[in-house]
């Protein structure tokens, strides 16, 4: 009996030439977002920078909205934030150290400054850019839930509203402040987290 068709597409293997095409195109978007803002990123633009067909481009991206969201993707599996273990004090710490390595990225500081300045004035890109930001910062609330259920940090702590301290900090010692964010800064806000959430 033959293999139905969903059958076959469930056991495909990914195109690692569509991945690569993919990878490339969004590492040019950002490039550019970090170079021209969002404005000067066009789809002809990332097609000349990028050697991808205009056509190819619209393929995988329908929406260019979608596009210039998803270059701020991590660029590779190896890039994704750690995987929650159970134990908070790591795990914490880990999420800070790998928040703080994409914010100390220039090309990635300076395509963040863009999309923030971008949100404020386009309200059609603001509510996706919101969704989007969501949907990145689950891993952070993932890790605040585990500690809560482990008994690690308090009961009636809000990990959204502790997600959103970590990240409000970083990118302000970043994007406002101008700092590196070093060892030193990582541990005082690590040690902080730990001072305020964990339980007694």
């Amino acid at each position: 009996m033959a293999a139905s068709p969903q059958t076959v597409a469930r056991g495909r293997r990914p195109d690692p030439r569509v991945a690569e095409t993919k990878r490339l195109v969004k590492d040019t978007t950002l490039d550019l977002i970090a170079e021209v803002g969002f404005e000067g990123t066009t789809i002809e633009l990332i097609s000349e920078r990028s050697g991808v067909s205009r056509s190819t481009i619209y393929r995988h991206w329908p929406d260019p909205a979608a596009l210039l969201l998803e270059a701020f993707d991590p660029p590779t599996p190896e890039m994704e934030p750690p995987e929650v273990t159970g134990d908070f004090a790591t795990d914490i710490t880990r999420y800070i150290r790998h928040v703080a390595d994409r914010l100390n990225e220039e090309r990635f500081a300076a395509a963040l400054a863009a999309q923030i300045d971008k949100s404020q004035r386009d309200h059609t890109y603001r509510r996706a850019h919101l969704q989007y930001a969501v949907a990145r910062n689950e891993h952070g609330v993932a890790i605040f839930r585990a500690g809560i259920a482990s008994g690690a940090i308090r009961t009636g702590t809000d990990p959204e509203h502790e997600t959103d301290l970590v990240l409000s900090y970083l990118v302000y010692q970043r994007l406002v402040r101008h700092r590196h964010l070093g060892p030193e800064l990582i541990e005082t806000l690590c040690q902080g987290v730990l001072g305020r959430c964990q339980a007694m």
